[in-house]
């Protein structure tokens, strides 16, 4: 039976997941597969949550605003991606940003050296500001295969955030 559900394509495996941010009373919620390797870090100013599933990457940081101004998912990305785009493996043709209501996104590809040859990793930051805090909602597939950019689809069309229920 293991043998067969490891052959299913990644996406017939996602699950809505919610993870509630220590010390606030809101959450993040996602379609994902089950995720493994879990980590979480909280401290005063800083909330960090990581899992994966395979070549699935998921992370959430929340944190207090870095910038001046920081009330909006503009805000956020105006003071994020400067200093995030300086990473020198980041593919500059594949940087695409769009800002909505609910988040700012940023999508973009990555090639670097992984497992002895260079990969593609696509990579999604979801950002948004909510309730005082800024949100990054990170989430990438290395060498993606068709399933995987649907799971990343799926992903975002179920991402929200709001008050704990």
């Amino acid at each position: 039976m293991w043998l067969f559900l490891a052959a299913l394509p990644v996406v017939v495996c996602a699950a809505p997941t919610t993870v509630a941010i220590p010390g606030q009373d809101w959450q993040v919620s996602f379609d994902a597969p089950p995720l493994v390797d879990r980590r979480e870090a909280d401290h005063p100013d800083q909330y960090m949550y990581v899992g994966n599933a395979g070549r699935f990457n998921l992370s959430i940081y929340v944190e207090t605003p870095g910038c001046k101004g920081g009330a909006t998912n503009s805000d956020f990305l105006d003071c994020f991606w400067p200093k995030a785009s300086r990473n020198p493996v980041i593919v500059k043709e594949s940087i695409n940003k769009t800002c909505g209501e609910t988040y700012c996104k940023i999508a973009y590809d990555v090639k670097a050296p992984w497992r002895g040859q260079v990969s593609r990793q696509v990579n999604i930051s979801f950002l948004f500001a909510y309730r005082g805090k800024w949100t990054d909602v990170h989430v990438s597939v290395v060498d993606p295969t068709e399933s995987d950019i649907e799971l990343l689809e799926l992903f975002e069309k179920s991402l929200s955030y709001g008050v704990s229920r």
